[in-house]
Protein backbone atom coordinates (compact mmCIF):
# COMPACT_ATOMS: atom_id res chain seq x y z
CA UNK A 1 0.00 0.00 0.00
CA UNK A 2 0.60 3.69 0.62
CA UNK A 3 3.40 3.87 3.66
CA UNK A 4 4.54 7.68 4.94
CA UNK A 5 6.94 7.72 7.48
CA UNK A 6 9.42 10.83 7.80
CA UNK A 7 12.78 9.99 7.88
CA UNK A 8 15.76 10.50 10.55
CA UNK A 9 16.86 13.47 8.20
CA UNK A 10 13.45 15.27 7.72
CA UNK A 11 11.90 14.74 10.69
CA UNK A 12 8.90 16.79 9.94
CA UNK A 13 6.26 16.28 6.74
CA UNK A 14 4.15 19.52 6.49
CA UNK A 15 2.64 18.70 3.19
CA UNK A 16 0.36 15.54 1.99
CA UNK A 17 -1.98 15.13 -0.43
CA UNK A 18 -3.34 11.58 -1.40
CA UNK A 19 -6.38 11.87 -3.80
CA UNK A 20 -8.10 9.49 -5.85
CA UNK A 21 -6.28 6.14 -5.58
CA UNK A 22 -7.16 2.97 -5.23
CA UNK A 23 -5.27 0.57 -3.12
CA UNK A 24 -6.11 -3.34 -2.50
CA UNK A 25 -4.74 -6.40 -1.48
CA UNK A 26 -1.73 -4.77 1.09
CA UNK A 27 -1.03 -4.63 4.73
CA UNK A 28 -2.83 -1.74 5.03
CA UNK A 29 -4.26 0.55 2.40
CA UNK A 30 -2.47 3.83 3.67
CA UNK A 31 -0.31 4.51 6.75
CA UNK A 32 1.01 7.12 8.12
CA UNK A 33 3.38 7.19 10.80
CA UNK A 34 4.82 10.15 12.95
CA UNK A 35 2.91 12.45 10.58
CA UNK A 36 3.17 15.81 13.21
CA UNK A 37 3.67 18.68 10.77
CA UNK A 38 0.11 19.43 8.90
CA UNK A 39 -2.01 21.84 9.63
CA UNK A 40 -5.47 20.78 9.77
CA UNK A 41 -6.76 24.55 9.08
CA UNK A 42 -5.14 24.65 5.74
CA UNK A 43 -5.75 21.59 4.79
CA UNK A 44 -1.98 20.45 3.98
CA UNK A 45 -2.30 17.02 5.03
CA UNK A 46 -5.53 15.63 3.13
CA UNK A 47 -6.65 12.20 1.95
CA UNK A 48 -9.60 12.17 -0.01
CA UNK A 49 -11.58 10.53 -2.81
CA UNK A 50 -9.77 6.96 -2.28
CA UNK A 51 -10.75 3.58 -2.34
CA UNK A 52 -9.28 1.35 0.14
CA UNK A 53 -10.20 -2.51 0.28
CA UNK A 54 -9.69 -5.87 0.86
CA UNK A 55 -6.40 -5.73 2.45
CA UNK A 56 -5.17 -7.67 5.34
CA UNK A 57 -5.12 -5.35 7.85
CA UNK A 58 -6.54 -1.72 7.80
CA UNK A 59 -7.99 0.48 5.12
CA UNK A 60 -6.61 3.64 7.18
CA UNK A 61 -4.18 3.64 9.34
CA UNK A 62 -2.83 7.26 11.26
CA UNK A 63 -0.27 5.51 13.99
CA UNK A 64 2.32 7.16 15.81
CA UNK A 65 1.09 10.19 16.86
CA UNK A 66 0.12 11.24 13.33
CA UNK A 67 -1.33 14.36 14.15
CA UNK A 68 -3.87 17.04 11.95
CA UNK A 69 -4.48 14.46 9.30
CA UNK A 70 -8.21 14.93 7.13
CA UNK A 71 -9.41 11.73 6.25
CA UNK A 72 -11.85 12.51 4.05
CA UNK A 73 -14.77 11.50 1.28
CA UNK A 74 -13.23 7.71 1.13
CA UNK A 75 -14.05 4.18 0.39
CA UNK A 76 -12.84 2.08 2.87
CA UNK A 77 -14.50 -1.54 2.60
CA UNK A 78 -13.61 -5.48 3.42
CA UNK A 79 -10.36 -5.05 5.29
CA UNK A 80 -9.15 -7.46 7.58
CA UNK A 81 -9.03 -6.01 10.84
CA UNK A 82 -10.62 -2.40 10.93
CA UNK A 83 -11.48 0.00 7.92
CA UNK A 84 -9.91 2.98 9.74
CA UNK A 85 -7.69 2.91 12.91
CA UNK A 86 -5.86 5.95 14.79
CA UNK A 87 -3.50 5.16 17.29
CA UNK A 88 -1.50 7.57 19.25
CA UNK A 89 1.34 5.50 20.30
CA UNK A 90 3.13 2.80 18.92
CA UNK A 91 0.19 0.05 20.02
CA UNK A 92 2.98 -2.82 19.35
CA UNK A 93 4.51 -1.14 22.77
CA UNK A 94 2.16 -1.89 25.65
CA UNK A 95 -1.49 -2.14 25.66
CA UNK A 96 -2.07 1.07 28.30
CA UNK A 97 -2.21 4.40 26.95
CA UNK A 98 0.40 6.47 28.37
CA UNK A 99 0.02 10.40 30.01
CA UNK A 100 1.64 11.27 26.97
CA UNK A 101 -1.02 10.17 24.15
CA UNK A 102 -3.75 13.22 25.08
CA UNK A 103 -2.29 15.85 23.18
CA UNK A 104 -1.99 13.68 20.26
CA UNK A 105 -4.84 13.01 17.42
CA UNK A 106 -6.70 16.11 16.37
CA UNK A 107 -7.54 14.60 13.09
CA UNK A 108 -10.80 14.86 11.16
CA UNK A 109 -12.37 11.80 9.94
CA UNK A 110 -15.71 12.79 8.10
CA UNK A 111 -17.37 11.67 5.14
CA UNK A 112 -16.17 8.35 4.52
CA UNK A 113 -18.33 5.17 3.17
CA UNK A 114 -17.04 2.72 5.65
CA UNK A 115 -18.72 -0.70 4.60
CA UNK A 116 -18.46 -3.88 6.09
CA UNK A 117 -14.90 -4.48 7.72
CA UNK A 118 -13.67 -7.94 9.43
CA UNK A 119 -13.73 -5.81 12.84
CA UNK A 120 -14.82 -2.42 13.63
CA UNK A 121 -15.43 0.16 10.94
CA UNK A 122 -13.96 3.01 12.88
CA UNK A 123 -11.23 2.58 15.69
CA UNK A 124 -9.71 4.95 17.81
CA UNK A 125 -6.51 3.58 20.20
CA UNK A 126 -4.39 6.04 22.59
CA UNK A 127 -5.41 9.08 20.42
CA UNK A 128 -7.44 11.96 21.94
CA UNK A 129 -8.97 14.87 20.33
CA UNK A 130 -9.84 13.55 16.90
CA UNK A 131 -13.08 15.00 15.31
CA UNK A 132 -15.35 11.50 13.98
CA UNK A 133 -18.63 13.04 12.33
CA UNK A 134 -20.52 12.55 9.08
CA UNK A 135 -19.30 8.85 8.37
CA UNK A 136 -21.24 6.67 7.21
CA UNK A 137 -20.58 3.27 8.24
CA UNK A 138 -22.71 0.09 7.50
CA UNK A 139 -23.08 -3.39 5.96
CA UNK A 140 -22.25 -3.88 2.66
CA UNK A 141 -20.35 -2.90 -0.23
CA UNK A 142 -20.37 0.70 0.98
CA UNK A 143 -22.95 2.47 2.89
CA UNK A 144 -24.67 5.49 0.99
CA UNK A 145 -22.48 8.92 1.38
CA UNK A 146 -24.36 10.78 -1.54
CA UNK A 147 -25.24 13.58 0.71
CA UNK A 148 -21.92 14.38 2.15
CA UNK A 149 -20.21 17.58 0.85
CA UNK A 150 -17.98 18.52 -1.74
CA UNK A 151 -14.98 20.32 -0.84
CA UNK A 152 -16.37 23.41 -2.09
CA UNK A 153 -19.72 22.92 0.00
CA UNK A 154 -20.10 24.35 3.28
CA UNK A 155 -23.01 22.70 4.73
CA UNK A 156 -22.50 19.29 6.30
CA UNK A 157 -25.54 16.56 5.33
CA UNK A 158 -25.26 12.59 5.22
CA UNK A 159 -27.43 10.04 4.72
CA UNK A 160 -25.98 7.64 7.14
CA UNK A 161 -27.08 4.04 8.17
CA UNK A 162 -29.04 4.42 11.22
CA UNK A 163 -28.03 1.05 12.48
CA UNK A 164 -24.78 -1.13 12.42
CA UNK A 165 -24.96 -4.60 11.30
CA UNK A 166 -23.55 -7.28 13.69
CA UNK A 167 -19.97 -8.74 12.37
CA UNK A 168 -18.49 -9.51 15.27
CA UNK A 169 -17.15 -6.29 16.60
CA UNK A 170 -17.98 -2.38 17.25
CA UNK A 171 -18.83 -0.35 14.22
CA UNK A 172 -16.94 2.63 16.28
CA UNK A 173 -14.45 1.86 19.31
CA UNK A 174 -12.71 3.78 21.20
CA UNK A 175 -10.20 2.77 24.06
Amino acid sequence: GIQVEPSKDNPTLSKLSVKNCTVRGFWAGIRLSNVSGCQRADETCVLEKNRFESNTQYGVQLRRRSTQIIVRQNIVVDNGDEGVHISGTDETASPVCDANNGGFGNNLVSCNSIGEQHREGIYLLCSGDNEIRDNCVGAGEAPDASGCPTQDETTVSCTPKTELPANGAAGIRLN
